[in-house]
Formats: structure tokens, C-alpha cells, sequence
């Protein structure tokens, strides 16, 4: 087996080498729309190796078609890199619940909350401190 790896082109795709799977996934939502978990869709056929678009102009999503070069993709990456101590926010419950959260890898995807409540009023009307 090569060794799996995937390296970001500058202002360009990801290069996926080793035959690492390319699965797709889709949310599954409550009745009330709120995303619970998620399922695999299926799974893309590859080659070994592959390269991913990041530029989002691709006529052949989810693989890259060269179209970065022609729309201007700017790729920099703007990670944070202040420590998570730095970084983190605190949400204290009513016992002994404590919730830090890291709102620069925060993926905003709805897990932290429902259509009553978000993360922060779930940790402040908490009782409930059993693991």
C-alpha cells in the first residue's frame, strides 16, 4: 500500500495521492429541519491519485478542470494561530458543565443547538453534570 497523503497546490487544488476514498455524505435532519447526523452517500470513483477543486469553478466537481487559473482563485490560508487558550470561549452551565468552544474551527453546521435553544442557553439551563 503507497503511502496516503493529500498536499495543497498554491492557489489551486488539493492533490490526493495513495487511493485515500472519496465519499460523499449527506446530512440527515430532524422533521424539523435541525441536522442530527450524518450518512454516507455513496462513494466517487478515483484513481490513486486525484485533485479536488477549491476555487469552486470547476465543471467537474468535486475534481479540479484547471478552472483556478482563469477566475483568480486566491488560496492563502488565513488559519488562526493564537493557541486554543487564546482562542477559546467559555460557556459555563448551572452545575458543573463547561463548554469551550473555538469559534475559528467552529463549522457553524447546527449540531450545537435546536430550534429552542443554542449552545449557550443549553450550558446555563443545564442540571444535569453526569458524564
Amino acid at each position: 500500500m503507497t503511502d496516503q497523503k493529500i498536499n495543497i497546490s498554491e492557489n489551486g487544488p488539493f492533490h490526493v495521492q495513495g487511493s485515500v476514498p472519496l465519499v460523499r455524505k449527506s446530512q440527515i435532519s430532524s422533521e424539523h429541519g435541525e441536522p442530527m447526523t450524518w450518512k454516507k452517500a455513496g462513494e466517487v470513483e478515483t484513481q490513486g491519485e486525484y485533485w479536488l477543486c477549491r476555487c469552486g469553478g470547476s465543471s467537474n466537481k468535486p475534481f479540479c478542470d484547471g478552472t483556478h487559473r482563469k477566475n483568480g482563485f486566491d488560496g492563502t490560508e488565513t488559519a488562526d494561530t493564537n493557541t486554543f487558550e487564546e482562542r477559546k470561549i467559555i460557556h459555563a452551565g448551572s452545575t458543573d458543565i463547561v463548554i469551550k468552544r473555538d469559534y475559528s474551527i467552529c463549522a457553524s453546521s447546527g449540531y450545537c443547538g435546536n430550534r429552542f435553544a443554542n449552545i449557550e442557553k443549553l450550558a446555563k439551563d443545564t442540571d444535569e453534570s453526569t458524564v
